[in-house]
């Protein structure tokens, strides 16, 4: 089992924090990352090499019977590494934790998601503004709220272009990739 970490969240997990998360949605993540065979920490390319390399031993002090491997979602940077290494392991769920289910349950239900589809129209809107302008105003009402995200992503398509903005906490974690352009419902 690899569980993908985000480096901010995981240095707080590692320092006792609860990663931004509510307490009960922090404990699913240190039980993840227990019960892990490898912790893959991902956007290596916002980290510098000292901090990676810092991050990558700290990892490994708190989580010794677990792979710790390193990859970038954005470059593709370790995808291949990681994806040989689940290949070539037939070991995989070895380790079961111990587990409160009361509050595994409550976390769950504190995380909560949507999934939904919503049609938009409109004349010559620009789609990526509009976007990326609804996920900052979004991210800024959460954190207005102090609600946690978790991760929010929308992705909105048009004709064969798509683009996709989310966040997984304050303003400087949105991400925004692809552009549909302008467009209107005549399209």
């Amino acid at each position: 089992m690899s569980v993908l970490a985000d480096p901010n969240r995981l240095v707080s997990i590692l320092s006792g924090g609860n990663a931004g998360l509510h307490e009960d949605a922090a404990y699913i993540f240190r039980k993840q990352l227990e019960e892990s065979d490898i912790i893959v920490i991902n956007k290596i390319d916002l980290l510098s090499a000292a901090q990676l390399e810092d991050l990558v031993e700290k990892t490994k002090q708190a989580y010794p019977d677990s792979k710790i491997m390193t990859v970038s979602a954005m470059t593709g940077e370790g995808i291949d590494a990681w994806l040989d290494e689940v290949i070539r392991r037939n070991d995989s769920g070895k380790r079961i934790v111990e587990v409160d289910y009361d509050v595994y349950a409550h976390g769950e239900a504190a995380l909560g998601w949507l999934n939904g589809t919503v049609a938009l129209a409109g004349k010559a809107i620009n789609w990526d503004s509009f976007m990326t302008s609804f996920m900052q105003d979004l991210c800024a009402r959460f954190e207005k709220e102090s609600l946690p995200a978790g991760h929010v992503k929308a992705l909105l398509e048009h004709k064969d272009n798509a683009i996709v903005v989310n966040f997984t906490g304050g303003k400087d974690t949105i991400t925004v990739r692809g552009a549909v352009g302008i467009g209107s419902n005549s399209e």
